[in-house]
């Protein structure tokens, strides 16, 4: 092969990359530019009882107990709802939305709920979001959410697991009180603060590991826990002159 036939090889070969480069960026680009143009389509709206009245969803009042306490039933098309899977985004007369957040209360005391999934379009539960759930035995967190905050999941009595997203910072205030069938719980390594009686209560978690992440625990945060696990170095919150089991409320504290 002379010298000419290898130049024009090797500019032939220069022309392939360079096109195949091209065509690459293009192919980004054009998802890019579809990215955008999906999140600049979709109104972000947080779930409250409109939006389930727009996918269709009802909710219903009944009286279950001697003493006359409320609970709630989520309906559709006339039927009860047990499993609910939330859909990351909807269609309703014309227009698209996204579902980012759930909204405080939502579903306190629906007492028909027993699987939930949010997807992971969701970056936000709002307080007491699943407060009373008393049938409710699992929930898919996405990891898109940094936050379990106050009563989400208090008094969920049949909750028996639930895997925490791996980017949460912090645990509120008695956000898994007690939820007496709570046998299995990870808090993930990046967590810096469990609230005031966060898992007081949960008295079927036989152990609960902490992260040496965490520099803030609450008052009473895990009373009649029967065994906790932690050698970190959290601040006594109610700055008291006494041994930190007593305070933070464990049966057992190593």
């Amino acid at each position: 092969m002379n010298k000419i036939h290898i130049n024009m090889l090797f500019i032939l070969l220069l022309i392939i990359f360079m096109t195949s480069v091209c065509i690459s960026q293009n192919t980004n680009e054009i998802k890019k530019r579809e990215q955008q143009q999906m999140n600049t389509d979709y109104i972000e709206v947080s779930l409250n009882y409109d939006v389930l009245k727009q996918l269709g969803y009802e909710k219903q009042d009944f009286i279950a107990t001697d003493d006359g306490e409320s609970f709630f039933l989520l309906t559709k098309a006339g039927e009860t709802v047990k499993f609910l899977d939330i859909p990351s985004t909807y269609e309703f007369e014309g227009k698209k939305y996204k579902i980012t957040q759930i909204e405080s209360k939502i579903f306190e005391s629906f007492s028909s709920l027993t699987n939930i999934t949010i997807p992971n379009s969701v970056t936000k539960i709002g307080n007491r979001a699943f407060n009373h759930c008393t049938s409710l035995k699992k929930i898919t967190l996405p990891d898109t959410i940094d936050e379990i905050p106050e009563s989400a999941f208090s008094e969920c009595f049949s909750l028996k697991s639930i895997s925490l997203p791996k980017n949460i910072k912090k645990i509120g205030e008695t956000s898994f009180c007690n939820c007496k069938s709570l046998e299995d719980i990870e808090i993930p390594n990046g967590v810096t603060e469990i609230g005031f009686l966060a898992f007081s209560g949960c008295t079927s978690l036989k152990e609960l590991k902490i992260p040496n992440s965490v520099t803030e625990i609450g008052f009473k945060a895990f009373e009649n826990v029967p065994h906790v696990y932690y050698k970190g170095k959290a601040k006594d919150p109610e700055k008291k002159a006494i041994f930190f089991r007593g305070i933070w409320g464990a049966k057992k504290f190593n």
